[in-house]
């Protein structure tokens, strides 16, 4: 697996930052996202946030795959 950090994506949901480690499946170990007054970590237990890191992992990955061209 491939560890990564993104420090901005924007996506169709939002501005967010995260990291964690990839190679076919992501696995997010952190995740913010742009909020009014800056950054929020978003709890990775929670339900809707497994949601919504559910709904971003296409994103995420396009992203990845973009900026890794081995």
């Amino acid at each position: 697996m491939t560890t990564f950090h993104i420090s901005r994506i924007h996506t169709s949901r939002g501005i967010f930052r995260l990291s964690g480690h990839w190679a076919q499946t992501l696995e997010i170990s952190a995740i913010e996202f742009m909020g009014t007054d800056g950054w929020v970590a978003l709890n990775l237990s929670d339900e809707n946030s497994r949601k919504l890191m559910a709904n971003l992992e296409q994103e995420i990955l396009t992203h990845l795959r973009s900026q890794h061209t081995d």
